[in-house]
Parts: C-alpha cells; sequence; structure tokens
C-alpha cells in the first residue's frame, strides 16, 4: 500500500504529466492536481474542516488512480474526463466542490475583465499620436482616470459575486497598471515631434518625398542607399532627406516609424501614378508609352492620406495608399472599376485594337449600364451557352465515340464509359470561350458590373465526359470545336495546370 504522499504523487504525474517532478511539498502537490486548479487548491488547504480536506484529497487520489486503470495515461488530461472526474467527487463532498465551482466562476470573470481593461487601454491608445490635437490628448486623459477608476468598478465586481479579496485586489493592481502606462503612453506622445512627409513634383514630371524624421540619424536597407539622400534644396532644413517613392513604406518600416505619428505636408500632391519603379504625378504621354513598351506590369494609382483619415484592412493609417488600375497576365485582363474616364483616356488613346482597351471599355460601359440592361444581357448569355450545351448533348454520342477511340488502350470500362486518365502531371482546368461577338462583350461588361458572381469563367457547360486530365480534355474539346464549327460557332479553350 503505498504512503498517502507517494499516491498523491502518483496522481499527479498521471493527472498532469507536466508539473512539479521533485521535491514539491503537499500544498504544491494539491495545486497540481488539474482537476480543481490552483485556486481549488487553495479552497481545499484552507477549508475549515481539516479532516473532511484530507478526505477529499484521498478520495480525488482514489479517484485519478481508479481512472488510470480504466483508460490510457494519456486520456486522463482530457477535459471531459477531468469533468466526469469531479462529477464524481461532488457526489461525495458537495459543499467543497460548491466553493471550488464558485472560485473558477470567480477566475473566469476576472480573467475576461482584465482582458476588458486592456482592450480599454488599446482603445484609449489608438487614436493618440503626436499629431493628435490637444483636446484630443486632454480627453485621452480624463478618459484614462475614469475608466481605470478602482471605484467605479466595485459595484460591477459586486454585482458578479466577485467575493474573493485576492481577485479584488488583482483587478485593483491591473486598473493601477493600466492607467499608469496609459498616461505615461500619453505624455511621451504629446512630447513626441511627428514624422514630416511632403510629396513633392519633381522637375521631370515624377513625384518624391521629402522626409523629416526630426532626429540625426537614419537608417535603410542595404543596397537601397541610393532611393534616400540629403535635400540640397531651400527648404532643406525642414525636410532634411528626399526618399524615392518605391522604397518610402519601407524606409519608414526600417527606422520603426508608427505611421500614426506622420504629418503629411498640405502642400503634397493628392495622387501619383506608378508601375515596377516609375512614378508620375500624372499619366503623361511619354509615362504612358513608357509603361506599354514595358509590356503592361500592373499600374497603380497612388492616393496621399493628406488628412490622415484613411486606413487599410489591418487599420494602419499609412501616408498613401495603393490602388490597382490595370493588370495584365495570362488569366486576361483587369481593370479595377474606380478607373475614370480621364484615365481610361489617357492609357488606351491610340490603342483600341488592344484586350487592354477593350476591357477599360467593358468597365466604363458597365458603371453607365442600368441593372435592367445587365439582366437582359446575362439573359441572352445564358440562352447562347444553352444552345452550345444543346449541340453537345445532341453530339453526345459522337464524342464518347471519339473518345473510345482515341483512348481504346487506356479504356476501363465502356457502360459507363470509364477511361485510365492518370497521364501524369497533367491536372488541371478547361476554360471554354466563343468569338461570338456579342456573348464576349456582355461577358467582358457583365464580369465588371454587379452581376459579375452570376458568371463563370468561360462558357458555363458540361462535357460528356468529366476528367481533370487536360490531355483527355482536350482531346475532348478537339471533337466538340469541330462539331461546333458544322453550327457555325467558332469555340477556343485555355488550359490551366493545377
Amino acid at each position: 500500500m503505498m504512503q498517502r504522499e507517494e499516491r498523491l504523487k502518483e496522481a499527479v504525474r498521471l493527472i498532469n504529466p507536466f508539473g512539479r517532478k521533485s521535491e514539491a511539498s503537499i500544498e504544491e502537490l494539491i495545486a497540481d492536481l488539474k482537476i480543481f486548479d490552483s485556486g481549488g487548491a487553495n479552497i481545499i488547504l484552507n477549508y475549515p474542516d481539516k479532516e473532511e480536506a484530507k478526505r477529499f484529497i484521498d478520495k480525488t487520489v482514489d479517484v485519478i488512480l481508479d481512472y488510470s486503470q480504466k483508460m490510457p495515461a494519456h486520456q486522463l488530461t482530457w477535459t471531459k474526463n477531468q469533468e466526469k472526474m469531479f462529477e464524481q467527487l461532488r457526489e461525495e463532498f458537495p459543499e467543497i466542490c460548491r466553493l471550488i465551482e464558485d472560485r473558477k466562476k470567480q477566475e473566469e470573470f476576472v480573467g475576461n475583465f482584465k482582458k476588458r481593461i486592456r482592450s480599454i487601454e488599446r482603445e484609449i491608445k489608438d487614436p493618440v499620436s503626436a499629431v493628435a490635437p490637444k483636446e484630443l490628448i486632454e480627453k485621452a486623459r480624463l478618459k484614462t482616470k475614469n475608466a481605470f477608476n478602482f471605484e467605479s468598478v466595485k459595484e460591477i465586481l459586486k454585482g458578479n459575486n466577485i467575493t474573493d479579496e485576492d481577485l479584488i485586489e488583482e483587478i485593483r493592481q491591473e486598473l493601477d497598471r493600466a492607467k499608469e502606462r496609459t498616461l505615461s503612453y500619453i505624455d511621451d506622445m504629446e512630447k513626441t515631434l511627428p514624422v514630416k512627409l511632403y510629396y513633392y513634383r519633381t522637375g521631370n514630371g515624377g513625384v518624391s518625398c521629402k522626409v523629416n524624421f526630426n532626429s540625426g540619424g537614419y537608417r535603410y536597407t542595404q543596397g537601397r542607399k541610393r532611393a534616400v539622400r540629403r535635400n540640397k534644396g531651400e527648404d532643406q532644413k525642414e525636410y532634411p532627406l528626399i526618399v524615392s517613392i518605391s522604397y518610402l513604406l519601407e524606409f519608414l518600416n526600417d527606422n520603426h516609424i508608427d505611421y500614426k505619428n506622420i504629418l503629411i505636408d498640405e502642400r503634397s500632391v493628392e495622387t501619383f501614378y506608378v508601375f515596377e519603379n516609375f512614378v508620375s504625378e500624372r499619366l503623361t504621354p511619354g509615362f504612358v508609352a513608357r509603361w506599354w513598351n514595358y509590356d503592361c506590369p500592373d499600374l497603380f494609382r497612388c492616393s496621399v492620406n493628406k488628412d490622415g483619415q484613411g486606413y487599410n484592412m489591418l487599420g494602419e493609417k499609412l501616408p498613401h495608399f495603393y490602388k490597382k488600375l490595370v493588370e495584365c497576365s495570362y488569366y486576361g485582363v483587369y481593370v479595377d472599376e474606380d478607373i475614370t474616364e480621364e484615365e481610361a483616356r489617357a492609357i488606351a488613346k491610340g490603342r483600341e485594337h488592344t484586350a487592354i482597351y477593350k476591357e477599360i471599355q467593358s468597365v466604363l460601359e458597365a458603371k453607365r449600364t442600368t441593372l435592367e440592361e445587365l439582366e437582359a444581357k446575362l439573359a441572352a448569355n445564358r440562352a447562347y451557352e444553352r444552345r452550345i450545351q444543346n449541340i453537345i448533348d445532341d453530339n453526345r454520342d459522337v464524342i464518347l465515340g471519339f473518345l473510345k477511340n482515341e483512348f481504346r488502350d487506356r479504356i476501363v470500362s465502356e457502360d459507363p464509359l470509364r477511361i485510365n486518365d492518370a497521364f501524369g502531371l497533367d491536372c488541371g482546368f478547361l476554360y471554354v470561350y466563343t468569338s461570338n461577338p456579342e456573348y464576349t462583350e456582355n461577358a467582358r461588361i457583365l464580369k465588371n458590373s454587379p452581376l459579375s458572381s452570376e458568371i463563370s469563367i468561360g462558357l458555363d457547360i458540361q462535357f460528356p465526359y468529366n476528367s481533370q486530365s487536360l490531355t483527355l480534355m482536350r482531346a475532348q474539346f478537339n471533337i466538340i470545336k469541330a462539331i461546333a464549327n458544322k453550327y457555325g460557332e467558332n469555340l477556343y479553350c485555355k488550359c490551366v495546370l493545377d
């Protein structure tokens, strides 16, 4: 028969493998019994009836050792099994278990309340910055003193039955620390000079940024030294540095600048355009010609956050924001719906034969088209897709017969037709398109309209035989294309490897 302490150590080892390993006191071992946590351990150790408390501990050990005979050791640590053990203890020791549960509820409330305190701290700090007006600073100070006042939360604690003095003191200390941290942060921000940025138009029509960190030094990424230079102009004292737009955001991060502490000069340009490392305040003929000559890389419109009211999806107040206007890729052309008529003319003038021009015009046309007109275009395209689907369905046997003949050495079964399509590294998707001008133009407009979710990539049709093998699907498309040609329809496809 194990001694009482040895049995307790064995129970702790089973229920809490990562607990204390050596020279632990009885009190520490009881605290490591995960069934009732450290708070519950204090309830037991301070329980007035010491003999009852000893019997409770012995019963707890018995229950754990008994469960260890019924299940693998790792399952003893599962919450649901520990809850079953606790319920078994409750049957014999209801009062102690009630006190332990009450303590758990109080600890849970206090834990959540401390999270709420930290959340309020972040809420107060967030708008406070080096560029915040005096009124906002004073308002934040007042809010801090009110929000972290212990007297104001006493009733909340009382209403939620928080009676244990150690937990009440824990809340008091957390409030005091939060108040101290927040007031210290506000004082620091009030003394901090803002980082000043001035987005200006260069002599050649480009845009650069003059910078004042209000500090003597700065750091830059290795290899980007040429993107930062000293300002030799008349305003060099106000703005000692000039930084290339392509490196600006990275430069600010390299120097640990918090975006909310940035003040943008009101003389700054409103917008500018960027592709790769080329920047222009306007879409000039020369800038646009260079963009075309560089094979149309992603073209961005940048908006300077002059009023400091813009935020990205992460809540960061960036000094300027990128919006992709045009993107060209193998999959097609993307044109942002916010493109203006003026931008469209500047980009596509004299290039009316290109896919980019057609896509731009489709975006503009979609903005001018009413919902009723869009629905009519959608209905027309669906009718066309039904026509193509009917052609395929009417020639189903011809198509399947072609596949049987083409892949006769790979047929697994003929009825239903199954073909071994493991050709190796040819898994992907095949999209079918048509040269029908009305369908194509409707699809372009619909893609850039509120009904874009109603259309698919390419024609919404089904082949007689489904497979992810592009080898098999290309062969099937070729016979479908030949059949469609007889009906006066010209189809083509694009394949994408998965």
